[in-house]
């Protein structure tokens, strides 16, 4: 939730970001699309999702990350895509723990002591 609020203030603001994660991406793609996390979708192992903000100030999905097979050769490539409904925990679950989180607002990681 921090990193998508940033990334929506100066000086990203009209930029082009390259971030790498691991994990919270499908969780990064809901915070700056401003969705559930089902309709975050899913990424792949090692996929690339290009997303653009729009003036509304939410993120569009214009090339989605849940397909690395043309890029990933071996068994990386035949890793299955993952979105939170394919967690072992239900969807229901994590969209409550995600609607709290958005209520509570990003913790700024310089706060956070170590």
């Amino acid at each position: 939730l921090f990193l998508s609020q940033a990334l929506q203030r100066p000086p990203f603001r009209g930029k082009t970001v390259v971030v790498v994660t691991h994990a919270a991406s499908v969780a990064l793609i809901a915070a700056l699309r401003g969705s559930d996390l089902l309709g975050a979708g899913q990424l792949a192992a090692c996929g690339v999702a290009k997303l653009v903000v729009g003036a509304h100030g939410r993120a569009d999905v214009v090339e989605r990350g849940d397909d690395a097979s043309s890029y990933l050769r071996g068994p990386a490539g035949l890793t299955g895509a993952w979105g939170f409904a394919n967690s072992a925990q239900p969807l229901e679950t994590s969209e409550r723990l995600w609607r709290e989180a958005q209520r509570l607002g990003p913790a700024d990681p310089a706060a956070v002591p170590p």
